[in-house]
């Protein structure tokens, strides 16, 4: 008790600060230990198995990947932050746009350009090809042409030409003797007879062979009936 002139203060404080110590020794030995139990798990050591071991450096690797993968997260968060405060991402996407939307604009502008030089350059053919199918058409014609009036002129000649032979023909006609007409026309009237004379004879000689193969047909007609008479007996001579 206060005021007492004993030692025993002194007791108390140094049971106090024996206590304390002890406890704090407790504390950092279960500290100790407990860390020492997490080692062993992580470790495998109570298993005592190379699959365990397996097992858990597995899972140390998996755990070291999942923090580094959470590191790399983590540190591309602060770029893009620090990019964005800077202004050069922005900078690099705009620019971007920009010349998207400068090659979309130019594009209706190049494609009606295209179409246009394309229609040009098939009304130029177009032009071309019908140029060279008049040009044909024209010489064509001039051939067919000159191939007629050629036509023409051969058919011109040959008509004159026959003009001429008949109109000479005529004048050697007038122009020749009488007698010789009385003669062609005694010479044609003496064929035309010998021709209906020899007509006639063959016709005498066609008649009167006929007649004989007539009358001997009959001959033989006759015989025959009467070699029938006499070789086949009637009912009667059978029956007898």
């Amino acid at each position: 008790p206060d005021g007492c002139d004993c030692d025993c203060h002194g007791d108390a404080e140094f049971e106090d600060e024996q206590l304390e110590f002890e406890g704090s020794a407790a504390e950092l030995r279960q500290a100790a230990f407990d860390n020492w139990m997490a080692a062993k798990k992580r470790s495998g050591g109570f298993s005592g198995g190379p699959a365990a071991r397996a097992a858990a450096e597995a899972a140390a690797a998996e755990e070291e990947k999942r923090r580094k993968l959470e590191e790399g997260r983590v540190a591309y968060a602060s770029w893009l932050q620090e990019k964005q405060k800077t202004g050069a991402g922005k900078k690099k996407t705009t620019d971007k746009n920009k010349q998207e939307e400068q090659r979309q604009q130019k594009m209706p502008a190049d494609s009606e350009a295209a179409i246009a030089n394309w229609r040009q350059r098939k009304d130029a053919e177009l032009a071309e090809r019908q140029r060279a199918e008049r040009q044909r058409r024209a010489e064509e014609r001039r051939a067919k042409e000159a191939k007629d009036e050629e036509r023409r002129a051969t058919a011109a000649s040959a008509a004159a030409a026959w003009a001429k032979r008949k109109e000479t023909s005529a004048k050697e006609r007038r122009s020749a003797p009488s007698t010789s007409t009385t003669d062609d026309q005694q010479r044609q009237e003496e064929e035309k007879r010998a021709k209906s004379d020899m007509a006639f004879q063959k016709w005498k000689i066609k008649k009167s062979q006929q007649k004989q193969q007539l009358a001997a047909g009959e001959e033989d007609d006759e015989s025959k009936k009467k070699k029938t008479a006499v070789w086949r007996p009637n009912a009667t001579s059978r029956r007898k």
